[in-house]
């Protein structure tokens, strides 16, 4: 085999191929763990008001001592859970990770901003993505660590 010809640069249209794929797939990652994220936070804070208000309740209705702490113990496992997996500022993160990459392939797509007169879209695109998903890590990270030593 011609030595040259592996010394080639890459086609750009081959690129700017993988990584639409590429950024599809990313997307679909932040999305998706965005939705569960959601999904859980709001479904702990919900059951955490509906036990909260029926504790007041069991009491007015003469319940039982052992009701009561149940309930209250309840609440203080669901904040815990909260507090350790953080499904908020991860829902936001994710979200706002969405929101960045969506704007980055709108612009890609329509060739403005930095793609504006780029010959290698894709390569530009690729680095963009890198820059994008490496600041919700450093994120992510700083997120874990501060939820694990609060």
């Amino acid at each position: 085999m011609d030595k040259s010809a592996q010394l080639q640069p890459p086609d750009p249209a081959a690129s700017a191929g993988r990584t639409d794929s590429e950024l599809s797939g990313a997307m679909d990652f932040y999305d998706r763990s965005a939705r569960r994220s959601k999904v859980w936070y709001q479904t702990l804070r919900v059951l955490t008001m509906v036990l909260a208000a029926s504790i007041p309740v069991v009491a007015v209705l003469d319940g039982s001592a052992v009701i009561t702490a149940v309930l209250g113990s309840a609440i203080v496992v669901i904040e815990g859970f909260q507090q350790l997996f953080q499904f908020h500022e991860r829902w936001v993160g994710y979200r706002k990770t969405w929101n960045v990459l969506d704007q980055e392939r709108r612009l890609y797509e329509a060739g403005a901003g930095p793609y504006h007169g780029v010959a290698d879209t894709g390569k530009l695109l690729s680095e963009r993505m890198t820059s994008i998903m490496s600041v919700e890590n450093t994120d992510w990270v700083a997120l874990a660590t501060t939820a694990q030593n609060p």
